[in-house]
């Protein structure tokens, strides 16, 4: 029998995005939204994470529009949106790195010069599909 709370492969409804605009108004809405799997929230302590390292994939995950194209954020950026130095969100993102949540590839610009990195998201995805029977099972 198959579990109504599993995680379905389908986009999502227009009815069920209207729902969600209506219930946090088209204006707040109109600024975007970000997909983030329950499991992820549901799953925080039994992944091992901490809440900065939560907020910091949180930040990531904003920032990653298209499944083929991983996010790039600066650390400042991030820095600036959780209230912290971007010396402390790069040592957060090496902890991530270091138990497989994220994996940093490093970028130049056209002229040599040092860009923001790319952030691989597939250890986070493949730790949810790890950790998905658990709480199936559970329910």
């Amino acid at each position: 029998m198959s579990n109504p709370n599993a995680a379905k492969s389908r986009p999502p409804k227009k009815s069920d995005i209207k729902a969600l605009e209506k219930r946090w108004g088209a204006k707040v809405w109109a600024i975007g939204f970000t997909g983030v799997p329950s499991l992820l929230i549901r799953g925080q302590n039994r992944l091992g994470l901490s809440p900065v390292q939560l907020n910091v994939l949180l930040q990531l995950l904003d920032h990653w529009l298209k499944r083929g194209n991983m996010p790039f954020p600066a650390k400042k950026t991030i820095a600036e949106r959780m209230g912290m130095t971007p010396r402390y969100i790069q040592q957060i993102i090496k902890e991530l790195e270091d138990d497989q949540f994220v994996k940093r590839k490093f970028r130049k610009t056209s002229v040599g010069d040092w860009d923001t990195n790319v952030y691989d998201l597939g250890g986070l995805v493949r730790k949810l599909r790890e950790l998905e029977p658990e709480f199936t099972k559970a329910k």
